[in-house]
């Protein structure tokens, strides 16, 4: 269930950055939103547990909170307020900048058009729903979501997929690529030697392996 799964993803953002608050100042002011983005020290993936890299120094990434909106639009919105009234320099001509570290100081200047495009759109779903609405329209998604086994309405917790022909441990499994391969349809190059693994365990999906 995306949405269950994207409010508790932002929750758990939040709750992060609200327990690390002792260290640094940007997490004691409220403010949240671990990502890749633009930080003081340049291009940082910033991430926290239970993911691979955990890296965190201070910087969160307005766009985050801004996607937030449709989910938990109060707690996003309120935040990207708080955002602009700690750091007016964070301001730029296409919205706020892409990090913000109270503790260094920093408010990029700069903005990444993948991560404002991002902001946009979930803007536009949160006052309107209409990106939502035209994606879920278009034959090619309904055909995707219904391949994929996708049914109308709300999960609390995620399903094990189905023991079928091809997936006989009823498992997820992405090959790792060793080399960089031509978008050619030619799929010899794709090698299956190491994969993530998505597999159920105790009625929740774990990963497992890596890339």
């Amino acid at each position: 269930d995306y949405w269950t799964n994207a409010t508790s993803a932002i929750l758990a953002n939040r709750q992060f950055c609200a327990d690390h608050a002792a260290r640094f100042r940007t997490y004691r002011e409220g403010l949240w939103g671990l990502s890749a983005a633009l930080g003081p020290d340049g291009y940082e993936a910033y991430g926290a547990s239970p993911g691979n890299h955990v890296f965190h120094d201070g910087t969160v990434a307005p766009y985050v909170v801004a996607a937030s909106m449709p989910f938990l639009p109060e707690v996003a919105l309120a935040t990207y307020r708080r955002m602009e009234q700690l750091s007016p320099a964070l301001w730029t001509r296409y919205g706020l900048g892409d990090a913000l570290n109270l503790d260094r100081g920093f408010a990029s200047p700069h903005t990444i058009a993948l991560d404002q495009g991002l902001a946009l759109l979930m803007i536009e779903n949160m006052l309107t729903g209409l990106t939502w609405r035209l994606f879920m329209r278009h034959p090619i998604a309904q055909r995707a979501l219904a391949a994929a086994g996708f049914v109308p309405g709300g999960l609390t917790e995620p399903i094990a997929p189905p023991v079928i022909p091809g997936n006989p441990g009823a498992s997820i499994s992405v090959p790792l690529l060793e080399h960089a391969v031509a978008v050619d349809a030619d799929l010899q190059e794709w090698l299956r030697r190491e994969a993530i693994e998505l597999t159920p365990t105790e009625r929740r999906h774990v990963e497992s392996g890596f890339f």
